[in-house]
């Protein structure tokens, strides 16, 4: 791309953006919207207190305590688990089934409740090999 293409593209993309910046947000009816901007979210740090990884019939089961992040004091609460119903403030949704390794960081925020809502974390889904892959496995990958 030249040099005048590469400016043109560029001054396309700034126009859009302050277009799309000055140009409110509108939500369908009958539909929540979740609004959380950049200022509000922060790292925690997550101590696993409870739980189990779960298994292949069994949702994992991992409770937290949370933590701002690099402050081990106080915690901004206990006992956080991730169990998918309507009423919990937390966006993250763990998988269904199968082994998740405990987070050790998240993010999150504070909703229009006042609730710690964790935004993210980092489970790790525990994957191994598969036991029945026969030919289908490829060495060194």
């Amino acid at each position: 791309m030249n040099d005048a293409k590469r400016r043109r593209k560029l001054n396309e993309i700034a126009a859009w953006h302050d277009q799309t910046r000055a140009t409110p947000l509108k939500r369908k009816p009958n539909k929540q919207a979740r609004v959380v901007t950049v200022g509000q979210i922060f790292i925690v740090d997550m101590e696993q207190v409870g739980g189990d990884q779960g298994t292949e019939e069994v949702q994992a089961s991992w409770t937290y305590d949370v933590y701002r992040h690099g402050n081990s004091d106080t915690p901004l609460a206990e006992g956080v688990a991730f169990d998918g119903s309507a009423d919990s403030p937390h966006d993250y949704r763990r998988q269904g089934l199968g082994e998740v390794g405990a987070a050790t960081r998240g993010m999150a925020y504070y909703n229009s409740d006042g609730d710690l809502a964790i935004y993210h974390c980092n489970e790790d889904d525990l994957v191994g090999p598969c036991e029945d892959a026969g030919d289908n496995v490829t060495e060194g990958n």
